[in-house]
């Protein structure tokens, strides 16, 4: 029996694909998932595709949406996923597929750890979990002030508020313009001193 099919979209939450029997392409096709040789589970391909309809693939029901069950993919080594068919153990052809490790705060880690976090706990692993996110938050926010080292040298410099009656001039106040801004002023003054000294 000639089987048809690729797995299409794979990501730490779910794999779809489609799936064909093409010597019984009325019987839907059931198919099971293995993660580094380990079946983590099954699915039956009979979902409606609107793209195998266009392109001429019988009357498009091939489809298969698989959804991961929690812990079936190791978070921080590369696995290899298979799709196979029941009963004679047939590979779906663009089987196996490799998943890297997590590598960034992308949104697949977000929903993972946004539902760990969302299941109930006692109080102790409450403050536990809690514990564990602020010292996380704490090194974020130590490394965003400080990319490079930089911030500690910037802490360490003594800063004050300086307030006075003139207006907030950008060319004044902002680094930048502060000699410029300075200069100018100084000019204008030895300016006026210039005439004063020549009536003299």
């Amino acid at each position: 029996m000639a089987l048809r099919g690729h797995p299409d979209q794979l990501s730490r939450r779910q794999m779809i694909g489609w799936a064909r029997d093409t010597a019984a392409p009325d019987t839907p096709v059931s198919v099971f998932v293995s993660v580094d040789g380990r079946v983590v589970g099954r699915c039956l391909a009979d979902r409606p595709r609107a793209d195998l309809v266009r392109a001429g693939i019988g009357h498009g029901r091939y489809g298969f949406d698989f959804a991961f069950p929690d812990g079936a993919l190791p978070a921080l080594a590369r696995c290899t996923i298979a799709v196979r068919r029941e009963g004679d153990g047939a590979m779906l052809p663009g089987s196996p597929r490799s998943l890297d490790p997590i590598a960034a705060f992308d949104e697949d880690l977000q929903e993972r750890l946004a539902c760990a976090l969302a299941e109930p706990v006692d109080e102790i692993e409450l403050d536990r979990q809690l514990a564990f996110l602020l010292d996380q938050a704490q090194q974020l926010r130590r490394a965003r002030v400080e990319p490079h080292g930089e911030g500690t040298e910037r802490q360490s410099r003594p800063r004050a508020l300086v307030i006075d009656s003139v207006m907030p001039s950008a060319e004044r106040d902002d680094r930048t313009g502060l000699l410029a801004g300075l200069g100018r002023r100084l000019s204008c003054r030895v300016n006026k001193l210039i005439p004063m000294l020549l009536k003299r």
